[in-house]
This record gives structure tokens, sequence and C-alpha cells, in this order.
């Protein structure tokens, strides 16, 4: 089976070891997330930040939660900091890529043993809309 944008996730992965070889571990979310976005506008990738996301409640909205970045208009990053990913990570980006109608995210996780990730597809958009 092939990965979804594998070229382009490529790209963003080794931003985030960039990343995190220069910082290291121990600093909150948005000093990475600020990094990651100064390293990608330097190797100018398209990058959105913190964009809103509707929550809904019988098609009403409610308020918003915040993607933390987007990149190539294609894929959404969720970063994480600490020692592990947990199943409220899973949910939490599941939940975003159906909403934003997104076919891939990743889950970045900047922990004391480096940078650990995970692909996450939205089978019911790949499945709709093959890629």
């Amino acid at each position: 089976m092939e990965l979804i944008h594998k070229d382009k996730t490529e790209v963003i992965i080794g931003i985030m070891f960039d990343v995190y070889n220069e910082l290291g571990s121990g600093y909150r979310e948005k000093y990475y997330e600020r990094a990651v976005i100064n390293e990608a506008k330097r190797r100018s990738i398209l990058v959105k930040s913190q964009t809103a996301v509707p929550v809904k409640y019988k098609d009403e909205v409610i308020g918003n939660s915040r993607v933390d970045l987007i990149f190539y208009d294609l894929i959404l990053v969720e970063l994480k900091i600490g020692k592990a990913l947990v199943g409220h990570d899973f949910k939490q980006i599941n939940e975003y890529l159906q909403l934003l109608k997104l076919p891939l995210g990743l889950i970045v996780l900047f922990s004391p043993e480096g940078v650990k990730f995970r692909r996450i597809a939205n089978f019911q958009m790949i499945q709709s809309h093959p890629l």
C-alpha cells in the first residue's frame, strides 16, 4: 500500500526533526510550533497555523477548536509534547480531519526520547474521493 502524500509528509517530518535537533526536548508546545512555522517559511513551504474548526451542535456552531498546523492545504499536523501519545490524541485528529475534509494528518510528539510521529488517514474522504 502506497503512503498518501509521501513526498510532502517526508518534508514535514524532516522539518520536525530539524526543529528537535536545534531545540531538544522540554519546551512548551507553542515554541515548537513557532519554530516549525519559521522553518517551513524558510523553506518556502505553505503552512497555516491555529486554523479554526467549528464545533457544532445540531448544525449550529457553538464554538471553535483550533488545529495546530496545516501544510500545503492538505496535511493536518497536531503537535504534542510529553512521553507518549494517548487515545485522545488520535480521536482529536480524526475529528479534525473529518471536519476539515483533509485526507491526511500527522501527530508529532516532541518527547525526551526524540521526535515520534504517526500518520493518520481520513479513510472516509479517501474512499469517497480517491487521491
